[in-house]
């Protein structure tokens, strides 16, 4: 049976590996938040929060977008 986008997306989101590599090659903090609990108060309270917000979003984007070329290039089953 084919693996949807929608689990094969879920499946590298949760691949503890894989998204420490992307995060290296591509400069990206998805899944972390480096930020002690001051920081991010100083954030929210600054309004710095929006803009952490606009950066994870489109990381975010980037993100799917770069497993969705995977998922479109390998043949993906699952097995059973």
């Amino acid at each position: 049976m084919p693996i949807t986008f929608h689990q094969y997306l879920m499946a590298c989101a949760a691949h503890e590996e894989f998204l420490a590599q992307y995060n290296r090659l591509h400069g990206a903090c998805i899944g972390e938040d480096a930020r002690s609990p001051l920081e991010r108060l100083i954030d929210a309270t600054t309004g710095y929060q929006d803009a952490v917000a606009a950066r994870v979003e489109v990381e975010l984007s980037e993100f799917t977008s770069f497993v969705f070329d995977i998922w479109q290039r390998v043949p993906v089953e699952i097995p059973g």
